[in-house]
Order: C-alpha cells, then sequence, then structure tokens
C-alpha cells in the first residue's frame, strides 16, 4: 500500500473514533440521530485536516493554512454528503432509525466518504505548490 494512501488510512481512523466516538456521547446524551451527526463532522475533519496536513501530505502543506484548511472542508463536505446520503439511507429504509444502528450506518458511509476525501486531498487540497508552480519562491 502507498504510504501516503496508509497514513491518510491512520488519520481516517481516528477522524472515524472521533466522528464516532462524539455520535455516539451525543445519542446518548439524548439528541438527534441526525443533529448529533451534524456536530461530530466537523469536530472530526478539523482533527483530519491537522493531522493530514502535518503527517500525510507534510510536503504538499502550504503556507496559507486558512486557504488550505478552506478547500479540505469543501472536499470534506462534497465526501461528507456522500457519506449522509448513505448513513440517512440506511437509518432510514434498512434500520428502522433504531438509534443502536446509527454507528453501523456510519460505518458504511465512511467507505464511500473515504475514496471521495484520499483523491480531492491529494489532487486538490495538499497539492505541492512548490512543484505545481514553479515559479512559487
Amino acid at each position: 500500500m502507498d504510504p501516503v494512501l496508509r497514513r491518510f488510512v491512520v488519520i481516517g481512523g481516528l477522524g472515524f473514533i472521533v466522528d464516532a466516538g462524539l455520535l455516539a456521547l451525543m445519542i446518548s446524551a439524548g439528541s438527534g440521530l441526525y443533529a448529533a451527526r451534524a456536530l461530530s463532522f466537523p469536530v472530526a475533519v478539523t482533527v483530519t485536516w491537522y493531522f493530514n496536513r502535518i503527517w500525510t501530505f507534510r510536503d504538499g502543506a502550504t503556507d496559507r493554512p486558512g486557504r488550505e484548511f478552506a478547500y479540505y472542508l469543501m472536499v470534506q463536505i462534497v465526501a461528507a454528503l456522500a457519506n449522509f446520503a448513505v448513513y440517512a439511507a440506511l437509518l432510514r429504509f434498512l434500520f428502522a432509525e433504531r438509534a443502536s444502528m446509527a454507528v453501523p450506518a456510519l460505518i458504511a458511509g465512511a467507505g464511500i466518504g473515504l475514496v471521495i476525501n484520499f483523491t480531492g486531498s491529494k489532487v486538490i487540497v495538499f497539492v505541492d505548490r512548490k512543484i505545481a508552480n514553479p515559479h512559487h519562491a
């Protein structure tokens, strides 16, 4: 397995733990299935951006972290829409909206999200700007 993909998967695993842990915690505290997901997602995105920036794609990290985060967030939103569509469809049509099935539905959505996130991160977000733009000093 490509070392960059391997690091991306490790950081994705960390993001999943943050996402699923916060999701389960909020549901157990009485939050709705969808409201809990709306909070767990942005927290996980921030965690994964930071660690992908400093470890997975460190050679592609830019000197403009705010702009980089904005691109990362856009990629994550596209992936999250696909992820959420799978999550919601499974909960609604297969799992009869049982709270006990929220994490398995999240796992299913994570697969499609992984493909979109890795491709977008590698091609759009963490492109080594010094290589992509030889005039960049």
